[in-house]
């Protein structure tokens, strides 16, 4: 299609042969002008000019190699009623279409970034503007002296703005006053996709939020004129289960709401606007088919909780968030890699709790706070004094831990099931609550001879059902609620402080009963130690004692412990004091005979020798009798 220019009344070809505007030739004729020449103008300009200023009722297909409506270009064109500006536009210039009084509205495409001084200035027929998000510049007086857009001195109520983001919205207002109806454009449309899809029999519109959707087989289309500042209340039946996407956020969105999107079982993709600056607290909670999701260079918290259980696969964190909360991205059992930005400084101690596929956090150099060590994958602090969070996903079994670091923190090797063997550093002065809480495998905690740790926070070992063994440092002061609950396999307990040590009264709880021994020094012996004597059957002082025995568990009559110690020195007076307390068959039997069967893993062998040979009742476990120390 060519360039054409239509004149009310028409140019004939007697007065006017031809015309000229800024170097374009174009023939005449009584329908109208037409852009003939092989020269592709960057830019529109002196169509302001006599003897066709007053006439021009209209400009249609401007070519596309058009960048900028130049200065003045149709000023003072009073006929002038529409215009179609290419998307190839960037700029409209000082007075572009100042004094076009016959113009009624105007579309500025999303191309354009500025708006320049008088652009629009006395278009008085002016009664809707369309102004993309894209635009960041506005001239002064661009608009004054219309009905939608009055000066600001005289503060005169307006008609129509359509704005295309928070920020042109933000920019505009300041300068003009609009009474009647400020809409929100976008450049597409709104868009939830349900799969089933959502029938306009079974739900002829929904509301969320205060904003209005109308349904077809093919989805849900926003249709409201209303901006909303914030997504919400996508949680509800009956679309909350078969929400598949979200698409095409209108911009002027500012927070995606505590709960928007939870237990949105089947939301795949969703679209963040760069006008988010919050992800609420819960907002995709339990998303189980969300693997993927850019988060914007806007956003600056991310709540409590908020991916909790969502399967996402990688994360970026941008440059602008500064905080993630307490479970941010906990449970996301899919995650592998995890990328925090330069503004990060509250990283909340569980945001990546049970990540059980995470192999890699990388924190950009510039980050402030936060910093990774030798390339091992893991999150520390910036000066390397604490460890924060370890990959969970890595299949290493053993981890020695920096020398610098001085502190452990709440939850930091929480869950990492591959880890057989932990080292901690001479520097190291406290291990943080939950810090090895579900190291199922650890069996050895290794700490140097010139350990300075001070206290075990609680739940700090709870649940590592490895561990057969602990040697408390001498430089321990406090052991906390829980510390090693449910250590099922936890035999012998080692408190070498020679002063007091506080030690919570559940420290050493577990479900199976007491842990067998305890050796400690004087200051800490039951007798002054009050909160140790229901967690241990035995207690020595150090360097005494039995290195090798088993206990009684609850609720039995006979205390074995003499069997034992008889053992090791007279398997005779062992055998005669099981004998005479548990069976009468005589000295034929040996003791010796269920230890090795026992010992060797044949239990139930050993059980039955117990109970043929000793106690005709059948009564009997061994599994009850002996417990492996």
């Amino acid at each position: 299609m060519s360039f054409t220019l239509t004149f009310s009344p028409a140019l004939n070809t007697t007065t006017y042969p031809s015309l000229t505007v800024s170097g374009c030739t174009f023939t005449t004729s009584d329908n109208g002008v037409t852009y003939t020449t092989t020269t592709n103008p960057a830019s529109l300009t002196g169509f302001n000019t006599t003897p066709y200023q007053s006439n021009l009722v209209s400009v249609t297909n401007i070519p596309s190699s058009v960048t900028s409506i130049g200065i003045s270009a149709f000023q003072s064109c009073t006929s002038l009623t529409s215009i179609t500006i290419p998307s190839s536009v960037t700029s409209i210039e000082i007075s572009a279409f100042q004094s076009c009084t016959s113009l009624t509205s105007v579309t500025i495409p999303s191309s354009v970034t500025s708006i320049q001084s008088n652009a629009f200035n006395s278009c008085t027929s002016l009664t809707s503007i369309r102004i993309p998000a894209s635009v960041t510049t506005f001239g002064n007086n661009a608009f004054d002296g219309i009905p939608t857009c009055p000066p600001q001195s005289s503060l005169q109520q307006a008609a129509i703005l359509y704005y295309g983001s928070q920020a042109v919205y933000n920019q505009f207002y300041i300068t003009y006053a609009f009474a009647n109806t400020i809409n929100y454009v976008d450049t597409t449309i709104f868009a939830l996709t349900f799969s089933p899809a959502l029938n306009t029999t079974t739900y002829p519109s929904l509301t969320v939020s205060g904003c209005t959707f109308t349904t077809s087989d093919y989805g849900v289309t926003y249709t409201t004129t209303t901006n909303p500042a914030s997504l919400t209340g996508f949680n509800r039946a009956p679309y909350r289960s078969n929400l598949v996407s979200v698409t095409n956020t209108p911009n002027g969105v500012t927070s995606i709401a505590n709960d928007a999107f939870s237990d949105c079982q089947s939301l795949a993709s969703i679209q963040i606007p760069n006008t988010v600056t919050y992800i609420g607290v819960t907002s995709f909670y339990n998303s189980i088919s969300l693997r993927s999701i850019t988060i914007p260079n806007s956003v600056t918290q991310i709540a409590s909780n908020a991916f909790f259980n969502s399967r996402l696969i990688s994360v970026v964190i941008p440059n602008s968030v500064t905080t993630t909360s307490s479970g941010a991205f906990q449970r996301c059992l899919s995650l592998t890699n995890f990328t925090i930005g330069t503004g990060l400084n509250n990283f909340a101690h569980n945001t990546l709790n049970e990540c059980p596929a995470l192999l890699s956090i990388t924190v950009v150099p510039n980050n402030a706070t936060y910093s990774n060590y030798n390339n091992d994958g893991n999150l520390y602090d910036k000066n390397i004094k604490s460890i924060i969070q370890y990959t969970t996903g890595k299949t290493n079994t053993s981890f020695s831990i920096p020398t610098t670091v001085t502190s452990i923190g709440a939850n930091a090797f929480s869950l990492c099931t591959a880890l057989t063997s932990i080292t901690i550093p001479s520097a190291t002065t406290s291990i943080g609550s939950g810090a090895f809480n579900g190291c199922s495998k650890l069996s050895s905690v290794t700490f140097t001879p010139t350990a300075s740790v001070v206290s075990f926070g609680s739940t700090a070992f709870q649940n590592c059902s490895s561990l057969s063994s602990i040697n408390i440092p001498a430089s321990v002061t406090s052991i906390g609620n829980q510390a090693f609950l449910n250590c099922s396999n936890l035999i012998t307990v080692t408190i070498s402080s020679p002063s007091f040590v506080f030690v919570a009264t559940n420290a050493f709880s577990r479900s199976n009963g007491k842990i067998p021994i305890l050796y400690t020094t004087a200051a800490n012996y039951p007798s002054k130690n009050l909160s140790l004597t229901d967690q241990f059957t035995y207690t020595y002082l150090i360097g005494t004692g039995p290195t090798n025995y088993y206990t009684i568990q609850s609720g039995q009559t006979k205390d074995l412990s003499q069997v034992f110690a008889f053992l090791t020195t007279n398997s005779s007076a062992a055998t005669k004091f099981l004998v005479e307390n548990y069976g009468n068959t005589g000295l034929t039997k040996d003791l010796n005979q269920i230890f090795e069967a026992y010992q060797s893993g044949s239990q139930a062998q050993a059980t039955n020798f117990l109970v043929a040979n000793y106690n005709g009742t059948g009564q009997k476990d061994l599994n009850q009798i002996f417990k492996p120390l």
